[in-house]
């Protein structure tokens, strides 16, 4: 007896191809672009306050003036991916 009850079949979930020879493990390159998109803007504010912490000529002057407009396009950034997020499952069928 393999302790399954009669009538019971299970189902091994569906598997990705390894087309071309990609790991099981390493997720597809979509996935990665979409989860390195939110670093841009802390990338680029990153190097702001850098270069203001090391007391570059001019550094903090540019970070007044940069840092709002690079954190409004992430907060719009951040807001249209969330609001992407349900019809990309639905189209493409992710869970």
């Amino acid at each position: 007896m393999t302790g399954i009850a009669p009538g019971t079949q299970t189902v091994d979930p569906p598997r990705r191809s390894r087309a071309l020879g990609v790991p099981r493990w390493l997720p597809r390159p979509t996935l990665i672009i979409l989860r390195l998109l939110p670093l841009i803007p802390v990338l680029l504010v990153t190097v702001l306050l850098a270069a203001a912490l090391t007391g570059e000529d001019g550094a903090v002057a540019t970070l007044k003036q940069n840092a709002a407009g690079i954190l409004e396009n992430a907060a719009l950034l951040s807001l249209a991916v969330t609001f992407a997020i349900t019809p990309v499952t639905t189209v493409t069928g992710w869970r």
